[in-house]
């Protein structure tokens, strides 16, 4: 059978999804369709048909007679976003501990975030896998459909970077501790777990936020500035 019948448009969504989420596709990166059904012997028909879906989950920008780029999140994008996210994870921590749900998972995914910070050379991307992992994970302990659907519909796995780029190797190891203290309080049925888990996002939030307008007016100086450097 010709593997160019057997391609679905659900494959090519996931597969381009996933990447997108991994950050293989660069935030403003555009999206070819001719080089994506070469890539997977199809037609562009199940290509476009994904990227349709994929604008629809907010994760893609179609731009008429100039084509498909990976989204750009504006620093209001990324507030936005963090705010939620603090609220949601907080509920996950109230649910997993009325639900007496086991935490085998979620040491895992901290047991791996150490194994990162222990190695030789230490390795932000793969910390910000695993510590993604360990947040979604929280979400996912909760039994809570409809707020697992919300938290991904977020797409925080595709901006996970945003969260540590400003962060020293001491603030890294400083925020890891809280998941420590996180799974202690919730192990514990510990009330205090929920506010812990508003308290360590909402800070890291600050801090995210603080550090992006700090760009943005440094890069706005430097914009600034180049006109009469040149007249000089």
């Amino acid at each position: 059978m010709n593997k160019t019948a057997t391609v679905s448009h659900e494959y090519v969504y996931n597969m381009i999804r996933q990447r997108i989420r991994l950050g293989i596709y660069q935030s403003g990166s555009k999206l070819s369709e001719n080089k994506l059904a070469k890539e997977f012997a199809c037609s562009r028909v199940p290509v476009r048909e994904a990227f349709l879906r994929l604008q629809q989950e907010g994760l893609v920008t179609i731009l008429p007679q100039s084509g498909t780029y990976v989204r750009t999140y504006t620093l209001e994008d990324y507030r936005s976003a963090l705010e939620v996210r603090a609220y949601l994870e907080s509920l996950a921590a109230t649910l997993v501990i009325e639900k007496n749900a086991p935490l085998g998972d979620i040491e895992e995914a901290y047991r791996n975030m150490q194994n990162v910070i222990d190695s030789h050379e230490f390795d932000l991307n793969l910390f910000g896998e695993h510590h993604y992992i360990f947040h979604r994970t929280l979400v996912c302990l909760s039994g809570n459909k409809l707020l697992l659907e919300s938290y991904d519909r977020l797409h925080f796995q595709a901006i996970q970077q945003i969260f540590f780029k400003p962060m020293t190797r001491d603030e890294i190891l400083l925020t890891h501790q809280e998941h420590r203290q996180l799974l202690d309080c919730i192990a514990n049925k510990d009330p205090y777990g929920p506010q812990l888990a508003l308290k360590h996002l909402w800070e890291r939030k600050r801090a995210t936020i603080a550090h992006f307008e700090e760009e943005l007016k440094n890069n706005e100086e430097q914009d600034i500035e180049a006109p009469q450097s040149e007249n000089t």
